[in-house]
């Protein structure tokens, strides 16, 4: 379907389409068109399966705060769907699913201050230098090539290479974890509620959790090495005389390792994605390198990372004008939500001086991010380098959107102008 048939789109039209969506969003390259036409009507769709999805801003950061929504029940649901485990499995899929990140109140309330300290802006202050030593190493490997995959070769390496200096972890163990996340985003489609799972689908978690269990009986084995590090950390954290159990340890050190990698390789390929496809913006930037803050936020905006973030009622809940009843699914959609026109001018327009910028990417209230100060942190120091020391870099080939929960690109072809 053409830009311009998209951009024509009606109601009817865009509901059949956002069905097909759930099932295979990387199938649409960009879904904008559909979900204006559906949030123009419906800001709050239920689509035929019964899902409700929020599309709107204000409805989503409605549904970011309200408490009724369970984020832990949502993705419990989502794990029954494997069937039959086996015990390791099991214990695997409890941990993925007891994270901070997907946990609710009071459990949410105990267990994030564990690992906040370890996220404030002064704490990750102490990293900058290994974010720029990476980003200089990796530009020094590229900048004399004509033509490269800047996903593989660079926004891709930058963050699994920092979060295992940070976690206190070999480099060469990334390729390990990598491998585990991107098949486990790849072969679960988080968005689409009526897919079964083979018990072969939970292999990466399951191996994840072994290798996270085993480094931390390494640490513990070996108290003088034991601080070194994020994982460290964790195992020390203490609020209140509160302690991460072994589970929750697991879990804690899986999200930062996932939400470090996966999140932010994704924002720097889609900024440089955006930038490349907008070259008036570009110049702008190398133009003025003080606008890099600003340009990391417009692409979050723009390309958010994240599709769908799974939410249930644990009551019945109204938002907009709908209820959701209890038991019933939604998903809330930054990348919709970031494109509402009552609250974004010229929504469809990439702008890296838009102020304000009040996008939902990382999502809002008391499950944002906890790592966002280092997402966006190594963010801007990739894109500068771009900018700086590749500014001629352009699209070398055909761009295809991942298959899955994530926004994210499955190659990143370029060459030299």
């Amino acid at each position: 379907m053409s830009t311009l048939e998209l951009n024509r789109l009606d109601y009817a039209t865009a509901s059949e389409m956002f069905e097909e969506y759930l099932a295979n969003p990387g199938q649409i390259q960009d879904p904008s068109p559909m979900f204006h036409a559906l949030r123009e009507v419906d800001p709050v769709h239920r689509t035929a399966s019964g899902l409700w999805v929020v599309l709107g801003h204000p409805e989503a950061q409605q549904a970011y705060l309200n408490t009724s929504l369970g984020n832990a029940a949502a993705l419990k649901t989502l794990v029954r769907r494997f069937g039959d485990v086996t015990p390791s499995a099991k214990f695997a899929l409890e941990v993925y699913s007891s994270h901070p990140n997907v946990s609710d109140n009071p459990e949410h309330a105990r267990l994030r201050p564990l690992m906040q300290h370890a996220f404030s802006p002064k704490a990750i202050r102490q990293w900058d230098a290994t974010i720029v030593d990476g980003v200089h190493e990796l530009v020094e490997n590229i900048k004399s090539l004509d033509s490269f995959d800047l996903l593989r070769d660079y926004s891709a390496r930058l963050p699994a290479m920092v979060i295992a200096d940070i976690l206190g972890i070999p480099r060469e163990d990334t390729s390990q974890f990598v491998g585990w996340t991107d098949e486990w985003f790849n072969n679960i489609n988080f968005t689409d509620q009526s897919s079964q799972y083979p018990v072969s689908a939970v292999r990466p978690i399951e191996q994840f959790v072994e290798y996270i269990r085993a480094l931390i009986q390494a640490r513990r084995e070996d108290p003088a090495g034991k601080s070194d590090g994020l994982v460290g950390f964790l195992m020390d954290a203490e609020e209140d005389g509160d302690r991460l159990n072994e589970r929750e340890l697991i879990a804690a050190i899986m999200l930062i390792i996932i939400g470090g990698y996966e999140t932010t390789a994704n924002t720097i390929s889609n900024a440089c994605y955006c930038l490349m496809q907008h070259p008036v913006q570009l110049r702008k930037l190398i133009n003025d390198p003080s606008l890099v803050s600003s340009a990391v936020e417009e692409a979050l905006r723009f390309q958010s990372p994240a599709r769908g973030q799974l939410r249930t009622a644990m009551e019945d809940v109204e938002i907009a004008g709908k209820t959701i009843r209890e038991g019933e699914t939604l998903q809330i959609y930054p990348l919709a939500a970031n494109r509402d026109g009552r609250v974004f001018d010229q929504p469809d327009e990439f702008d890296i001086t838009r102020s304000p910028n009040r996008h939902v990417a990382f999502g809002y209230g008391i499950h944002s991010c906890i790592g966002v100060h280092i997402a966006r942190l190594e963010a801007r120091h990739a894109i500068s380098a771009i900018a700086e020391d590749l500014p001629n870099l352009e699209i070398d080939g055909d761009i295809a959107w991942r298959n899955a929960h994530v926004r994210g690109l499955t190659a990143f072809p370029v060459k030299r102008r």
